[in-house]
């Protein structure tokens, strides 16, 4: 499937999953930390069984530990922070707008990273037209985050 359609796909699965969280707060007092990790523990089997291939690569030690360090620093710090913020904020919708500024962010670090360090990171397509979009997305979410 074309990366755009998947996009697409993605963001229309996560749906239910941000939707939840207010729910099961308000319905069962579940706490959105709480939700994360159950959330997880289903994430990493539905994963495992979907895509066949995730053990059958022989990984260097230290790639597969630096991966596993990074998901325990800043993935689990992010998604705590943000599930702390869908359920704190008068609309869950409304972090996720704001979480939607670390597009301009990987758009532009990616074509630099391509560009200034090419023999660890791949080439990125860089052109006003994408950027005048990913820019467009983050003034729309600054028009969200700006509170009258």
């Amino acid at each position: 499937m074309h990366w755009f359609y998947q996009s697409i796909a993605a963001a229309l699965l996560i749906v239910p999953a941000w939707l939840a969280v207010g729910f099961f707060q308000k319905n069962f007092g579940l706490r959105s930390e709480i939700f994360l990790v159950w959330y997880m523990v289903g994430v990493i089997p539905g994963v495992c069984f979907l895509d066949g291939k995730i053990f059958s690569s022989s990984l260097p030690i230290i790639v597969i530990a630096s991966t596993i360090l990074g998901g325990l620093t800043f993935g689990a710090i992010s998604n705590i922070w943000i599930f702390h913020a869908v359920s704190a904020a008068p609309n869950p919708g409304l972090p996720l707008a704001l979480l939607g500024i670390t597009n301009v962010l990987v758009f532009v670090g990616a074509a630099v990273l391509g560009r200034i360090l090419p023999k660890y990171f791949e080439q990125a397509a860089f052109d006003y037209h994408h950027l005048l979009g990913v820019l467009l997305v983050a003034a729309g979410t600054a028009l969200i985050a700006i509170k009258r």
